[in-house]
């Protein structure tokens, strides 16, 4: 399989905005009280990236599809689906993603210590930053690097 120039210039700069989000750190300052300003921010782009990664990876046939810790319903049955669902919360105010009942319920974090992770609120659903958007982004990385121009350490 081979991607359009546009494809790989979409995946490369997803992945290269993932990495520098991660290294800075600031998705990993849950705890701190204020959060920090940018850290909704920081989730978004990173959602709308790595929308863009599991788009691609469906594409080609090399769907990301882990189920753990996942809350299925008629629209999400893996992680694919759940970053899709987050990606559309976090970009349209109007999305029903956000909602239970008429309850708007969004960007709460939930921390864990005895997993060092944290979940963040998107209606019924609940993202997990090590577990679903850090493993998701490794396992497309993993799958769509070796289809791209090496113009990149990714």
């Amino acid at each position: 399989m081979t991607f359009t120039f546009f494809d790989q210039a979409a995946i490369e700069l997803s992945i290269q905005r993932i990495n520098e989000i991660l290294n800075a750190s600031i998705l990993f300052e849950y705890n701190a009280w204020p959060r920090p300003p940018l850290f909704n921010s920081a989730l978004i782009e990173v959602m709308i990236c790595l929308r863009n990664l599991m788009f691609h990876c469906d594409k080609i046939g090399s769907r990301i599809d882990f189920e753990d810790d996942i809350n299925k319903t008629s629209k999400v049955n893996d992680i694919t689906d759940l970053i899709k669902h987050v990606r559309d919360a976090v970009c349209h105010l109007e999305s029903p993603n956000h909602r239970i009942g008429n309850n708007v319920i969004t960007f709460n974090l939930y921390t864990s210590d005895a997993d060092n992770d944290v979940g963040i609120d998107f209606g019924e659903q609940i993202i997990y930053l090590r577990r679903h958007i850090i493993r998701a982004f490794g396992e497309a990385k993993s799958v769509l690097t070796p289809l791209l121009p090496q113009r990149f350490n990714y």
